[in-house]
C-alpha cells in the first residue's frame, strides 16, 4: 500500500471516530442510552441515517451556495440604508425602519466581520415559528438587521428574484405588532419593508441565515 493511500485511511479512520464521538454525545445530550447507537445498524435504523443524510446534504448545499458578506456592525441604520440605494421604503410609525430596532434573537457582534449568509427556502407557506423551526434543524439562524442590510446593500439582484425576510431582528410598532425586515423588487423597483412577522408567509419568500457559530 503507498503511503499517501495509508494517510487517507488513517485521515478517514480519525473522521469516522470523531463522527462516532459526536453521534455518542448528542445522544447523551437527549438522555439517551448508548446501546441506543446499534439501532443504526439494525434495519429500523436506515430509515434514521436517511433523515440524517438528507439534512447533511442540504446544510452542504446552503454552505456551497451561501453569499460572502462583509458585515460591519458598527454602522447604523440610516447609513446602512443608504448604502444599499434603495429605490423606494416603506415606513412604518413615523420611519420606524431607520430607528433602533426593539429586540435582537441574538447578542450583535462587533467590529467588522465577513459573514456566510445563505437563502433558507420553507418550500410551503408557513409561520415564523416554523421557519425559525427548520433554521435550528439546519443548525442556522435568522440574520439580524445589520447582517440584512449587508447583504441587501452587497447583492442587489437577488431580491429581484425573490422576496427576502431576515428574522433576526424585531421592531413593535405603535400597535404592538411585531415587524422585522423584508425585501422585494415591485413595480417601483427595489424596496425595503417591515412586514409584520406574526403573520403568515408566502412559499416564494427566502428567509437570510447565518450558521451558527
Amino acid at each position: 500500500m503507498s503511503k499517501s493511500k495509508s494517510s487517507e485511511l488513517v485521515r478517514g479512520a480519525g473522521m469516522a471516530a470523531s463522527v462516532w464521538q459526536k453521534f455518542e454525545e448528542a445522544v447523551e445530550r437527549n438522555h439517551g442510552l448508548t446501546e441506543d447507537l446499534h439501532l443504526l445498524a439494525q434495519p429500523e435504523g436506515d430509515s434514521i441515517i436517511d433523515d440524517v443524510a438528507k439534512r447533511l446534504v442540504m446544510v452542504g448545499a446552503m454552505q456551497r451556495d451561501a453569499y460572502v458578506v462583509p458585515v460591519n456592525y458598527g454602522l447604523s441604520h440610516q447609513q446602512q440604508i443608504e448604502a444599499g440605494k434603495f429605490d423606494w421604503i416603506t415606513d412604518h410609525d413615523n420611519k420606524l425602519i431607520r430607528k433602533n430596532p426593539t429586540e435582537h434573537l441574538v447578542p450583535v457582534p462587533t467590529g467588522e466581520i465577513e459573514q456566510r449568509i445563505t437563502l433558507v427556502h420553507l418550500g410551503r407557506d408557513g409561520k415564523t415559528e416554523g421557519v425559525l423551526a427548520e433554521m435550528e434543524k439546519l443548525n442556522h439562524r435568522p440574520t439580524m438587521s445589520t447582517e440584512t442590510l449587508a447583504f441587501l446593500a452587497t447583492h442587489p439582484g437577488v431580491q429581484c428574484k425573490f422576496p427576502l425576510v431576515g428574522l433576526g431582528t424585531v421592531w413593535v410598532g405603535s400597535d404592538g405588532r411585531r415587524l422585522v425586515l423584508g425585501a422585494c423588487e415591485d413595480s417601483d423597483g427595489r424596496n425595503l419593508d417591515l412586514p409584520w412577522c406574526e403573520g403568515g408567509w408566502r412559499d416564494v419568500c427566502l428567509f437570510l441565515a447565518v450558521l451558527k457559530s
